[in-house]
């Protein structure tokens, strides 16, 4: 329950700043945009004093370059990475000032819910 009660105190921390929700990895792995670039949008963001909450799901690419992230940037970026249900993600999202992603179904949620929505559309090969 540790963790739960970790999550949860990083939840009430993060509801308490202006925050843009960020989900990393796209659908195909074609697609990724690569960490570096995160990174230094990140930094860009945090410097403008904003927080930065972390989503994504449960690959081990996907939660590694999750902990990679908000290592680098532990006292700004908070990392949900593979701890939130779908629901809890779409409330985070409603509650951001703005949201990044990549082009997966929370990309395509964070449009519907109205908040500002940045898509980020790595390389694609229609023939695959």
């Amino acid at each position: 329950h540790a963790k739960e009660a970790t999550d949860i105190a990083q939840l009430k921390e993060i509801a308490r700043s202006n925050f843009v929700v960020m989900h990393l990895m796209p659908g195909s792995e074609y697609k990724i945009w690569p960490t570096a670039k995160w990174l230094e949008l990140i930094k860009y963001l945090t410097d403008q004093g904003f927080s930065i909450a972390l989503t994504g799901g449960g690959s081990e690419q996907e939660i590694l370059t999750c902990q990679e992230i908000s290592a680098a940037f532990p006292n700004s970026v908070f990392n949900f990475c593979n701890k939130l249900t779908f629901n809890e993600v779409t409330s985070l999202i409603k509650k951001s000032i703005a949201y990044i992603g990549t082009d997966t179904s929370t990309t395509h949620l964070a449009a519907a819910t109205g908040i500002t929505t940045f898509a980020i559309y790595g390389p694609s090969n229609i023939c695959k």
